[in-house]
Order: C-alpha cells, then structure tokens, then sequence
C-alpha cells in the first residue's frame, strides 16, 4: 500500500506555506494539495524517504519564487474572473430590454439639464446624494455585502472584495467629471448649451458611470459572498 500523508503532515505543510509568506487560505488550501500529491509520489519511488526530505524535494519543484507565482496567477485568475461577470452584467443594460433603462435615464438627465438654469446647483444635489449614498452603503449595505468567516483567517477570495470596495470609492466622484466642460464654459461666460446632440452624451456617461458604480458597489460584492459561501461554507456565520 502506497504511503500517505497523515493529518499532522498536513499541518505541516499549511506552515510551510504560511512560512513563504501565503496566509490566504483558500490559496494554502491549493498549494497545500499540491504539494502532497507530489510529496506522495515521490514516496511511490522512494517510500523509505522521511516527510521533511520529501517536503525538501516538493519544494525544488516550486523553485524560490515558486509560491509567489502561483499567488499571483490566482490574483490574476480572480481578477479576470469577475471583471468577466462585471463586463456581462454592464452590456446588459445596452441590449434589449434594459437599453430602454438606459436611454430613459439618459432623457431623464437631458432634461434635467434642460430645467435647471445654473448646472452647479444640478452637480451640487449630485454630490449631496453622492455623500448620503455613501453614508447609507457604509452603514448598512456594506455589512451586507461582506462576509462574516467565523474564523481569523484570510481568503484571497475577500481580498478580491476590499480590493473591488476600495475601488468604487474612486468610482463614486466619477459621473462628477461631466461637470468639468461645462465650467470651462461658464468661466468664459459662455452659456451652457441647450442642444439635444451636446447633452444627451454627457448625460449618457453620468448614467454609464452610475451603472458601473452600482456593479461595483452591489452586484460584484454579491456575487463574490455567494461564491465563497458555496466554497467555503463552514466559514460564513
């Protein structure tokens, strides 16, 4: 019967790599099988070899950069990951039906134009509902779209969430940057225009920008606790 690593063996090796500086868990979790299906066949050949000697041997494999490596191409493959369901979710809203959605909310910024005299007053209520959409995400949203591991480990998976919050914070003062041709033409008291060819654009890309933004802020995080409630459900409360 072929030889097998025991439990403390696994241990062992969750410590080795904790000791090449890879703390997530779900990434020791794949390093760590790896590592005892080669530890495990080196002992097909050789099973008179001690476990450290067979460790020794697995870890030539991986070579000195080895595990940073592999930490990197999980980054990577997370990235790629969801910015393929953000991408998916975000061209939904320019094909049919959600593009009426889109167009509506369009008209209804144009209008809006249209209706208010002086455009700072238009940009100011954006930032205050900016502020107050911020105040409320952080209050109770947020709490709702992390998870809650009941243990004091990290997950490359959770990272990957902080990484996508933090980001919406810059996403947030995005739709704000419409304003910016607009002031240059009041600061050379030219009035705003009225055509329907010049502010239906920008009023297009303050729609864009808030749909990204609520992707970032709400369908990604969703998304990434039900995959890791799926792959990790003892860790969820």
């Amino acid at each position: 019967m072929n030889r097998q690593i025991t439990e403390e063996e696994t241990d062992h090796l969750f410590k080795v790599c904790e000791n090449h500086d890879v703390s997530q868990y779900d990434l020791q979790i794949e390093l760590v099988d790896h590592l005892a299906s080669l530890i495990e066949q080196h002992w097909v050949e050789k099973p008179e070899d001690p476990f450290k000697y067979a460790v020794y041997k697995a870890l030539q494999k991986f070579g000195p950069t080895g595990f940073q490596q592999v930490k990197q191409q999980k980054q990577r493959a997370l990235t790629q990951k969801y910015n393929r369901i953000l991408w998916q979710y975000l061209l939904e809203f320019y094909r049919w039906p959600k593009m009426l959605l889109t167009l509506a909310l369009s008209l209804a910024v144009v209008l809006l134009f249209k209706i208010v005299p002086q455009l700072h007053w238009l940009f100011a209520i954006y930032i205050l509902v900016l502020v107050c959409g911020n105040l409320v995400y952080h209050l109770r949203y947020k709490s709702i779209n992390k998870t809650n591991p009941i243990s004091d480990k990290s997950f490359l998976l959770l990272d990957q969430l902080k990484h996508i919050q933090y980001f919406a914070m810059f996403l947030c003062y995005l739709p704000i940057g419409a304003n910016l041709p607009f002031q240059l033409l009041e600061e050379q008291s030219i009035s705003m225009p009225a055509n329907f060819i010049v502010l239906f654009p920008v009023s297009f890309f303050i729609v864009s920008s808030t749909i990204v933004l609520f992707a970032y802020l709400f369908f990604i995080p969703q998304k990434i606790k039900e995959h890791f409630t799926q792959q990790f459900p003892g860790f969820v409360k």
